[in-house]
């Protein structure tokens, strides 16, 4: 067993004001196989987090940010699911709150 305290998600930075209003909130994949209920993906590093937004599905033009998430800031009900699809991704049926994201910084 292993004790994780945050993750992180990469997100278009057209929806930064989004996030710091509403927080992360789950989305449908647009991902081809990947048909799934709504859902927030994260990371347990940065590197694998940006190296999901490098592939070239993923590689858009657009700006992105980083978004540090605080994991003893989400509410005790909200879990968080390991998809054995992705190496070290977890992700959250349940909006992540802004009070428990930090940006971090622009890509």
């Amino acid at each position: 067993n292993f004790y994780i305290d945050e993750l992180y998600h990469v997100a278009p930075n057209d929806i930064k004001h989004k996030i710091n209003q509403q927080g992360l909130i789950p989305k449908i994949s647009k991902t081809p196989g990947y048909d799934n209920e709504p859902r927030i993906y994260m990371w347990e590093n940065l590197d694998d987090a940006l190296s999901w937004m490098r592939l070239p599905k993923n590689n858009k033009d657009e700006k992105k940010i980083i978004c540090k998430i605080f994991l003893n800031k989400l509410h005790p009900d909200n879990k968080l699911y390991i998809d054995g699809r992705l190496s070290n991704a977890v992700f959250s049926k349940e909006p992540i709150p802004p009070t428990a994201i930090k940006i971090i910084e622009n890509i």
